[in-house]
């Protein structure tokens, strides 16, 4: 029904279009960026440098060449995230590169040094070089990683689990409709939901819909 990915590609849908039809049918509108650090003393959770590197890396990736990824290289990136969302700030934690290991500072490193050139083009227009200087401020995090946000307040790890969705009391006219929605974008099978919400007189959508 739909891409996961740490980078997954989006289409608007349209009624109770699935996502991978509407990908399908209209091709991509916009990309969902899944495996951010957030940073909780930020009251967005990100603040405008740290859109300015992603700006600048999400160009980067697309101009830079990306050949198909075969079974083997899909595990890889697997257990690099893994390695990554639980031991990232360790200056010594190595990564799988093309079959060897390589530290993950200087794999970062070095993708920050092509990175360059990109910030530099788009620095063109502002004296301010907003995109360099974000760049700059993401490779002393890379040099010592108590300056990442998971530095400050001790997070360490990711929780990967499964999507959750809640239902809070509405009109129970709308039952149906919300039953067949739910199994159109979150391909969730109409009987589950239906058993979940029979003993309800009313019932809709909350908005807390968790990964």
């Amino acid at each position: 029904n739909e891409y996961y990915s740490s980078i997954r590609p989006k289409q608007i849908l349209k009624g109770n279009e699935k996502p991978i039809l509407a990908l399908k049918r209209r091709g991509v509108s916009y990309v969902e960026l899944r495996s951010l650090d957030v940073n909780a003393f930020d009251p967005l959770g990100i603040n405008e440098r740290q859109l300015y590197f992603l700006e600048c890396f999400l160009l980067f990736c697309l101009l830079h060449d990306s050949p198909v990824i075969s079974e083997q290289e899909r595990k890889t990136i697997d257990e690099n995230e893994l390695r990554t969302a639980h031991h990232g700030r360790d200056p010594e934690l190595k990564l799988i590169r093309d079959g060897s290991s390589v530290l993950l500072r200087d794999w970062a490193d070095e993708l920050m040094q092509e990175m360059q050139a990109v910030c530099e083009l788009l620095d063109r227009s502002s004296k301010d070089k907003l995109y360099c200087r974000a760049l700059e401020a993401q490779r002393k995090k890379v040099k010592d990683p108590e300056l990442t946000p998971s530095g400050w307040h001790g997070v360490t790890s990711a929780v990967m689990g499964n999507c959750g969705v809640g239902f809070a009391p509405a009109a129970a006219t709308q039952r149906d409709w919300l039953i067949e929605l739910m199994e159109g974008v979150e391909d969730i099978p109409g009987a589950a939901l239906t058993d979940g919400i029979q003993d309800r007189k009313s019932t809709r959508l909350n908005s807390s819909h968790t990964d």
